[in-house]
């Protein structure tokens, strides 16, 4: 009885959230020559961490989720002037994103694809940062957005790794050879397994890892750059007006703190000449099974 309660529960606090009013900033709409994503990164902690330079505002994302941020900012559009570089597999399993991001863009780097750090399970900052840098050196008359996986999961500082659940271990949903019992951190964190201090710590470390890079890649790229998120995380608040608490970030629940994400303004003194060209072909593939894993170790089932 108790499940069927909460089961409906759900049921109608999706049907709701799917129809929140949608007083969102669409990022294809605003002005920047860089935008750089960090991954579910709330503006309450960026506001508690940042240290780079510029104008710090708040905006309501369109998404929950990676998937939900980019269906709703870019699905059925074209931006054959943007160039997308990314450390999140997600928007190209067709399961998590509809989106066909080689027709919406002008070119795509997968940087997930070849900068896999298997001893953390995770793509780490720099060569993301190096791969932004590139791509504002190869294509000068593009905008770059720029999508770096932290401070998302799996937590890769000290207090991180002392989660057992991240870093070292395999999952083995897929593989049978792994040692896990497939519990993410936001399911350890709901059933008291773990303390809201450790994973907000590590969430934080995660955050603090990221930024020396993005301010690598800020000091490096001409015109007006962005720093922005596309959702946040809940960490066991109520999705209001049900009196069901949330962790992580799941799919349609458009609460304060998951949708809040930061929008730092730097300072420019000259803007690219931005043009639109017909985009590239993808030039890689992986296998499904590869792809499917790399989204289990950052906590996608």
């Amino acid at each position: 009885m108790k499940n069927a309660v909460f089961a409906l529960q759900e049921k109608l606090m999706y049907k709701y959230f799917s129809h929140f009013p949608r007083n969102r900033a669409t990022i294809t709409q605003e002005d920047w020559d860089t935008l750089i994503i960090l991954d579910a990164c709330r503006y309450d902690l960026f506001e508690e961490v940042n240290n780079l330079a510029g104008t710090l505002e708040s905006r309501l994302s369109h998404g929950s989720y990676t998937g939900g941020f980019f269906e709703e900012n870019f699905q059925g559009s074209k931006f054959h002037d943007t160039v997308y570089v990314t450390a999140n597999p997600v928007p190209r399993v067709d399961k998590w994103c509809s989106v066909d991001l080689d027709s919406v863009f002008h070119a795509v780097v997968d940087v997930w694809k070849d900068h896999w750090d298997e001893s953390v399970n995770t793509v780490q900052p720099a060569p993301v940062a190096d791969a932004i840098k590139k791509a504002h050196a190869d294509y000068p008359n593009k905008r770059i957005l720029g999508h770096f996986i932290q401070p998302h999961q799996p937590f890769i500082g000290d207090s991180g790794l002392d989660i057992e659940e991240y870093g070292m271990r395999a999952y083995d949903e897929l593989s049978g050879t792994g040692n896990s019992t497939g519990a993410k951190v936001w399911e350890r964190l709901e059933r008291g397994e773990l303390s809201a201090d450790l994973v907000w710590e590590a969430y934080k470390e995660n955050l603090e890892l990221v930024l020396p890079y993005v301010q690598d890649v800020c000091s490096e790229v001409s015109g007006k750059t962005v720093i922005s998120s596309d959702h946040g995380n809940l960490f066991g608040e109520f999705a209001w007006p049900f009196l069901i608490r949330k962790y992580g970030h799941p799919p349609r629940i458009h609460t304060k703190n998951l949708i809040k994400v930061p929008w730092l303004e730097q300072d420019f003194e000259t803007r690219r000449k931005i043009t639109s060209d017909p985009p590239e072909s993808d030039t890689g593939t992986m296998a499904e099974e590869k792809r499917l894993e790399r989204l289990q170790h950052l906590g996608y089932r």
